[in-house]
């Protein structure tokens, strides 16, 4: 959207430079958010290091408030309902991790990878 509304008020040359920049910064945010390494192994092993930053969405409902009725008489209470509340966050963390393998042919192997993400959300109560 900000693309569109800025453009049409460029020259044609300054609009091909915008598009570049935009474009580069497109790869560089993927780049950013994505860290591959393939370690060389002698044998018939593979063996791939990875790791950079994550980004983390949360979108939970809490309970905002809970409808209930009571009755002294007989020492009962009756849950009848919740009113409950989305919340919408997101953070920034990372991520590391290692994909192992051993070929027994040129297709036929096994493998294995292990995986770690972290990251610290604030969440706020409804009350």
């Amino acid at each position: 959207m900000f693309f569109i509304a800025v453009t049409p008020r460029l020259s044609p040359a300054r609009r091909a430079l915008f598009s570049v920049a935009i474009l580069c910064a497109l790869i560089g945010l993927f780049e950013l958010f994505s860290g591959t390494g393939l370690t060389s192994v002698p044998g018939p092993v593979q063996l791939a290091v990875f790791g950079g930053s994550s980004l983390f969405w949360v979108d939970p409902n809490f309970v905002s408030a809970v409808t209930s009725t009571h009755n002294f008489l007989f020492d009962t209470a009756t849950f009848s309902g919740a009113a409950t509340r989305r919340q919408s966050v997101s953070e920034t963390g990372y991520h590391g991790g290692a994909d192992a393998a051993v070929f027994f042919s040129r297709f036929v192997g096994v493998g294995g990878f292990a995986r770690f993400s972290r990251a610290t959300v604030e969440l706020t109560s409804p009350d």
